[in-house]
């Protein structure tokens, strides 16, 4: 058996799987399937409720950063790296209102790294909780919807360029992230809220991408800064900030400035 999703650039095969058929019920022993060339176990059910009927394909296996890499719902993105133990959902939902069919994966992420900066970073040894659910009906544009910790993220993508919705205690609102960042497509974040106390970014600005970011109201350990904007763009020895400003009860600031890197120090100036 074989089959392939051309639409998502997944493929899956196994050698052998028996299922059966009783009445309006499918059952199957658990099998060996391949995804994507991840290893999986599958097995086949079926829940009755009330007038709603639930045919659930179940696969647990260990799913590859190269896996995820291959499906054309997410971009091409190399942060992620290895391989964890994953739980993989297919549901097939039939009642009087009609029929949905839905996908889930889940996973404590052990064994797979993620390189971003903090609170999203973490080493392959850590264990931090995933769920991703993906609705194949009346899903035209193609929603991922995303928990991750305590974030919960809504994204899709268009040609070239991803789109998140983010809602979490510490950061609050939308993200337009660009397949190729540069000073003319710059990474736009447009947020409600965000406490910068909870990021931890990297000492090294060159790794900073062009950005273009506004926020209502910030929060910098027991400080608010309320309409928050920062424009940057990558120089060839750190970051040049093009605009930053920002207000709060006893301090307001209207500056460009540089963020850059000599001779292994960091130095920040500002004019304004």
């Amino acid at each position: 058996l074989s089959f392939k999703l051309k639409d998502y650039s997944v493929f899956g095969s196994s050698d052998k799987i028996s299922i059966n058929f009783l009445n309006d019920y499918l059952i199957s022993k658990s099998t060996k399937i391949n995804l994507n060339n991840d290893e999986y176990n599958l097995k086949i059910l079926t829940k009755k409720k009330n007038n709603s009927r639930e045919y659930i394909t179940q696969a647990t296996g260990k799913i590859s950063a190269n896996s995820l890499r291959k499906i054309k719902l997410l971009n091409e993105y190399d942060y992620i790296d290895g391989e964890a133990l994953s739980k993989l959902s297919l549901k097939i939902k039939n009642s009087d209102s009609g029929s949905n069919v839905s996908v889930t994966l889940s996973s404590n992420m052990e064994g797979m790294s993620i390189n971003l900066f903090k609170p999203f970073e973490k080493n392959a040894n850590e264990k931090k909780y995933l769920l991703i659910k993906y609705n194949l009906t009346n899903n035209p544009k193609k929603y991922i919807d995303v928990s991750y910790q305590d974030y919960e993220m809504r994204i899709y993508n268009e040609i070239n360029t991803t789109y998140m919705n983010i809602s979490s205690p510490s950061l609050q609102g939308s993200l337009v992230i660009p397949g190729q960042l540069s000073k003319e497509d710059p990474l736009i974040a447009k947020l409600q809220y965000f406490d910068l106390s909870d990021f931890q970014g990297s000492s090294d600005p060159k790794i900073y991408p062009d950005m273009n970011i506004s926020i209502n109201r910030a929060r910098i350990g027991d400080y608010i800064f309320n309409n928050m904007r920062l424009s940057s763009s990558k120089s060839r020895d750190g970051m040049t900030l093009d605009h930053l400003s920002f207000q709060n009860q006893d301090l307001s600031m209207n500056a460009s400035g540089k963020w850059v890197n000599i001779s292994g120090k960091q130095v920040t100036f500002f004019e304004g």
